[in-house]
Formats: C-alpha cells, structure tokens, sequence
C-alpha cells in the first residue's frame, strides 16, 4: 500500500548483464541470518523502545533501577535464567526464583531492565520506595493497586501495598473519622410546611429561602448576615405566606444565635440544622 502513490515502470535485467558485487558493496549477515530477519529485529526494537517510552513513569530513574538489578542477586540471577530461556532444574532454584519461574513467560530483559509484562520489575531495595511513590497523596489500597498495575511489580505486590496503606499514619489517623449519612429528607404533607434556608454570594449577599414541597424559592437580598437582618426577611416571607412547621439551615451564625432562638419559639415554627456540631 505504501507504494500505490508511485507509477513504476519495470524492466528486466539479466543476471549475466550485471556487475559482480564486491565483497564491501553490501553489509554482512551473521552465520544463518538474512536480511528479513535483521530487518524484522530492528523493527522489533523500535517498537519495544517506543513502548517502554510510552509505558515508564516521568520521574523514573533508569540509572538507579539498573544499580539495584546489577546489586541485587535474585535479579543477577533471572537475568542469566532469561538468557538461558530458563534452561534449567526448578529444584535447584532459590524459593524467590521458584515463584518467578511460574510466570516465567511473561518475564522479559529489556537491556539492564527486567520487565514482567509491561511493567517494571522491582529489586528488593527499592521496593519500598516505589510504595511510597505509589501511596502519594494518600490513596487507598485500592488506588494504590491500581497505580502499581500500570507501572510496576514483583510477587505479592498487592499484598505489599495493602500492608503498606495499612502501616501508614496519617491514613490512619483519619480513617477512623466517621462521616454522617445523608439524611433523607422526605416530602412534607403539604406546601410551606417545611422550609430551607441558606445565603449565598452572587453580586452581593443573597437570602434564600426553599419550600420542600413545592420547591417555590424566595430570593431576598441582604447587606449583612447578621442575625436581625435575617429575622427582619423572614418576618416579611411570613406575613405572605404563612409560619412553617420547621425550618431547616446550616449552622451559620445567624441560625444559631440567640436572638434567631427567640424568633422562633415567638413565632412557633422549629430548627433543624444540617450539620450538628
């Protein structure tokens, strides 16, 4: 297909009309390889390299994971198992080997670099570094793992990780705080029975005010949240439409005040806030 833009004009050339190539005229093979395979490895290469380019992590340190293998003596050793193609005893192996050698296909060596699937293959020194890398910012185990299958492995990694999160302080510390459930509301029996309240900022201070059951809203402007201002909206909104039942709202100030208590055991309608201290 790549030549399908070219008009050829093909012509036939005896092999007796043509020149005797010298010896330099072309690059050697080795013994029993030809051009098609030399040409296929490359292309093999390439796309190897681009991968490992697209697959590792931006703050990886090449240099330092090629020190830990050659250190590492379980790594120095699946390097010559891998060359090998695994031609070797099992019973001889050290446990560590023994585990690798069940998922001996999908274990590769990409220079220094051994690859366990598209995934970096930790030596031991490291491996605790690399967790923390993966539980930054405090993830879960979940997260965590998650990360791990994109970038990394070595045998009971997950467990690792999930020992790990466990260990961690700060994760600790704040798991153990314990969020309350979301209320459900429900629909009140009939309109302006239930009402909610809240202010927000849009162009200046607003008041609102929101009936559950017929979700009619009611927008007041105000110059400050102080709690006579509120009082003084909400008597207006009354005289219109009625004293509500309850009124539900946050724990702003102006709810929680004294004088707003008042306000309401005088007009007879009852609080509920939204997150009890």
């Amino acid at each position: 297909m790549r030549l399908m833009r070219y008009d050829f004009s093909i012509s036939h050339t005896p092999g007796s009309c043509m020149y005797i190539a010298d010896f330099l005229s072309r690059p050697s093979n080795p013994p029993g390889y030809e051009d098609r395979d030399i040409h296929e490895c490359g292309m093999v290469e390439c796309y190897v390299a681009s991968n490992m380019k697209r697959i590792l992590p931006q703050n990886f340190r090449e240099r330092e994971l090629s020190q830990a293998s050659l250190e590492d003596e379980t790594c120095r050793e699946l390097k010559n198992l891998i060359s090998s193609e695994w031609l070797v005893n099992v019973s001889e192996l050290s446990p560590a080997l023994k585990r690798l050698y069940q998922v001996r296909d999908k274990i590769t060596l990409y220079g220094d670099i051994i690859m366990y699937e598209s995934r970096l293959f930790i030596p031991e020194s490291l491996r605790n570094k690399y967790l923390e890398l993966c539980h930054e910012g405090h993830q879960g185990i979940t997260k965590c793992q998650r990360r791990a299958r994109q970038i990394f492995w070595w045998p009971g990694c997950s467990s690792d990780i999930e020992e790990f999160v466990a260990k961690c302080d700060i994760c600790t510390k704040f798991s153990r705080i314990k969020h309350q459930p979301i209320e459900d509301v429900g629909l009140p029996d009939g309109p302006w029975i239930e009402l909610g309240s809240d202010s927000c900022e849009f162009k200046g201070r607003l008041f609102l005010v929101v009936c559950y059951y017929s979700a009619w809203i009611e927008i007041k402007p105000l110059l400050s949240l102080s709690s006579y201002n509120v009082i003084q909206e909400f008597k207006g909104i009354f005289s219109c439409y009625g004293v509500p039942e309850l009124l539900r709202s946050d724990n702003a100030g102006c709810y929680t005040s004294e004088s707003f208590k008042n306000f309401a055991q005088t007009w007879g309608f009852d609080q509920r806030f939204s997150s009890p201290r």
